[in-house]
């Protein structure tokens, strides 16, 4: 079997165990929350890419121009929509919107408990396989750059990114590499990594 097939069946017996609900205020027990307060439903995509030396994790660091987490580095997603069957097919559309990414390219594998934010979202990360080639074409106004991360075993790895700019006027793409060393933590979706 390939280091992706490995890596693939290991996320799928990741998937079959319980996790309990995560917060941003799971640092700080002692933050009482309001009773009744209304969260907004989302959903990211964990978009896993099979490759030469295992899979890559899809990323994004989204624009500085947005309302909600702006320069952040980021799954592809946002809130469930009218349109949307829920966070899964929130977190699909999403990544078509965000990043070229069709829903019919994507194999999910599972989700796991949802997160809630600080800022009023709760975010169900949704976890998939892209089983098809597609090109990443990040939507200006809300993705600055997309980042396919390079040997994912968890989140503290070295890491060797490969991104895909939009040029702010002419909407043009370039992949650059770049190497780096060390933790790198995702805000919305830090719960779905509590399997691994």
């Amino acid at each position: 079997m390939s280091r992706s097939g490995e890596q693939i069946e290991a996320l799928r017996r990741a998937m079959a165990r319980e996790v309990a609900p995560s917060s941003d205020f799971d640092l700080n027990p002692e933050t009482i929350l309001p009773a009744g307060r209304k969260l907004r439903p989302a959903g990211v995509l964990a978009a896993f890419i099979p490759g030469d030396d295992g899979l890559e994790l899809l990323l994004t660091k989204r624009s500085s121009r947005l309302k909600h987490h702006p320069g952040q580095i980021a799954f592809p997603g946002g809130k469930v929509d009218p349109v949307d069957d829920g966070p899964t097919d929130a977190a699909l559309r999403e990544a078509r919107e965000e990043v070229g990414l069709p829903g019919s390219a994507v194999e999910i594998i599972g989700t796991t408990a949802p997160h809630e934010t600080v800022t009023g979202f709760l975010v169900t990360p949704v976890f998939g396989i892209v089983r098809d080639t597609f090109t990443p074409i990040p939507e200006p106004g809300e993705v600055a750059e997309i980042f396919d991360l390079f040997g994912v075993e968890v989140c503290t790895v070295d890491i060797s990114l490969r991104f895909s700019r939009a040029a702010a006027t002419s909407g043009s793409t370039s992949i650059e590499p770049v190497t780096f060393a060390g933790e790198m933590a995702i805000d919305e979706a830090a719960g779905a990594f509590k399997r691994f």
